[in-house]
């Protein structure tokens, strides 16, 4: 009897890390099967050229939200981090390219002004993005990131 019930402590103990592993991967796969898009999902700005940005610097959230890319163009919403913002962009697979110049925007006076001025200034030289687990990064032409949005659920969009 004892070595029976040494044999299956054996066993489970060789069998936990296969498990725990398994458990890991499920919890990756339920991360994968969110449907985390480019378009239709609230990306809030967390990172602006490699300069995390803190939350007491902005009046409201910096986010954006692209629409369906429909025959290579879309438009997206979002804010700032003060005023809300509208406007074009055109892209195909993961290459992306947005009008900065027709933005339209509230025009609200707010503090740290700076931030809005560099977030829209990143968007127009924005050239791609890609997306890891639940962060989108806009890449310039070079390939180098920069600005950093995460997944929020639960946004209105």
């Amino acid at each position: 009897m004892l070595a029976k019930i040494q044999a299956l402590s054996l066993f489970i103990f060789l069998l936990l890390p296969f498990t725990l592993y398994a458990n890991d991967n499920n919890t990756t796969q339920s991360n994968i099967e969110q449907n985390l898009t480019f378009t239709e999902t609230y990306w809030k700005l967390v990172d602006l050229n490699e300069h995390i940005l803190s939350p007491e610097k902005m009046s409201r959230d910096a986010h954006i939200v692209f629409s369906d890319i429909k025959e290579g163009k879309g438009t997206f919403k979002g804010a700032s981090g003060c005023n809300d913002m509208l406007g074009k962009f055109e892209g195909n697979d993961n290459n992306i390219s947005i009008d900065t110049k027709h933005i339209a925007m509230t025009r609200m006076a707010c503090p740290y002004m700076e931030i809005e001025t560099q977030f829209i200034a990143v968007l127009g030289k924005a050239d791609a993005w890609k997306i890891n687990a639940d962060y989108l990064s806009l890449l310039d032409d070079k390939g180098v990131p920069i600005a950093l949005f995460k997944a929020i659920k639960n946004q209105n969009k």
